[in-house]
């Protein structure tokens, strides 16, 4: 008497349980057919990464555009002066380094 549960006719029932099972077959072979597209958890992983990585890249580059060059800089226009004079001394002297000695001597009036 108290394990009867009226829940209709056996028919229904039976009806209802197949269309569970139904539903479930169903969604075993969508889940294998996934599995099966997808691959292992580790493939999912690296592709994971792979996202990451690339999400990452774009967030550098994006910084990169919206920050305005230059501003917000502090520049010593000195010490770029000096780096300019540098720059150019080191030119002269290698300059003065590729002149032939025959032509050193022969502007200073000396033959040897």
């Amino acid at each position: 008497m108290y394990n009867r549960v009226s829940t209709g006719s056996t028919g229904e029932c039976e009806h209802e349980r197949l269309k569970v099972l139904k539903t479930w077959d169903s969604l075993q072979r969508l889940w294998r057919a996934h599995t099966k597209q997808i691959g292992d958890i580790d493939k999912v992983h690296d592709l994971m990464d792979d996202i990451a990585e690339q999400q990452e890249l774009a967030n550098e580059i994006s910084g990169a555009i919206s920050s305005p060059m230059g501003f917000g800089m502090d520049i010593d226009e000195d010490e770029l002066l000096a780096e300019l004079e540098d720059m150019e001394q080191e030119d002269i002297d290698a300059q003065i380094l590729d002149i032939p000695e025959s032509s050193i001597k022969s502007s200073i009036g000396t033959d040897s």
